[in-house]
């Protein structure tokens, strides 16, 4: 019998392609390249990318994890305690 041997690699041309979107508040995801990408959320980058450099690209630059209106307040809230220590 004949051994047969399973190669497990995916070619990087045939891997499967995502794009790093994020939408109004910030956040980030992966989107898959062959499916349109959901109301209110953007594109990063024009080109698709392997899913190990979209998520590298994440970790990278999406350091708060906090959505941004939340973010806004608790800075405008500071800001007003500040003003109020201050006075």
């Amino acid at each position: 019998m004949a051994d047969i041997q399973t190669n497990l690699t995916i070619e990087p041309e045939l891997e499967e392609k995502y794009y790093i979107v994020k939408n109004a508040e910030e956040q980030y995801s992966i989107w898959p390249s062959y499916k349109q990408i959901p109301n209110g959320w953007q594109t990063v980058e024009s080109e698709p990318k392997p899913k190990s450099k979209c998520l590298a690209y994440i970790e990278d630059v999406w350091i708060d994890m906090r959505p941004l209106s939340l973010r806004k307040q608790m800075e405008l809230l500071s800001q007003e305690q500040n003003n109020t220590c201050s006075e």
